[in-house]
């Protein structure tokens, strides 16, 4: 049997990677238009021109409120995903402090913005491979993937 919030649980999620991938094509679409095929740090004209894409095109890191990122073009660390996640949901589904990433002494994350009551945490970065978990129920996960733009719910 499932229960209606369990529903409107996977329904939030689902619309949550929906806007993560409307953002990932948005700027894919970016980079075709300015960068010519080329790996390309703080691409200007979009969102606040903090985006890092790699040479397949694809956003890979941004600044957040937490901090500015850097010109990097290489596969994302944790904290890459972080800020990544912060700057193209522009803080729209919060991250959790237990996500992993480099921590300060209150537990908050040195690198990107987070609370502690956040909806979703970063797991992991793989190989170009952001995956994020929604808190309220740690299986459920939204996996962005650098290389190809594709994001999953799992």
């Amino acid at each position: 049997m499932i229960f209606i919030s369990e529903e409107a649980l996977h329904t939030s999620v689902k619309m949550t990677a929906a806007t993560l991938q409307t953002s990932v094509l948005q700027a894919h679409m970016v980079w075709q238009l300015k960068a010519k095929g080329q790996a390309v740090g703080d691409m200007p004209g979009f969102l606040d021109d903090s985006v890092n894409f790699n040479a397949n095109g694809y956003p890979i890191e941004s600044q957040d409120k937490k901090s500015p990122g850097h010109s990097v073009v290489t596969n994302p660390n944790t904290n890459m995903c972080g800020r990544l996640w912060n700057g193209l949901l522009g803080y729209n589904q919060t991250l959790d402090y237990s996500g992993a990433g480099n921590k300060l002494a209150d537990g908050s994350h040195q690198f990107y913005y987070s609370t502690a009551s956040g909806v979703f945490k970063v797991v992991s970065a793989v190989n170009g491979l952001c995956t994020y978990a929604l808190m309220a129920d740690q299986q459920i996960l939204i996996e962005y993937n650098t290389l190809t733009g594709k994001v999953l719910m799992k």
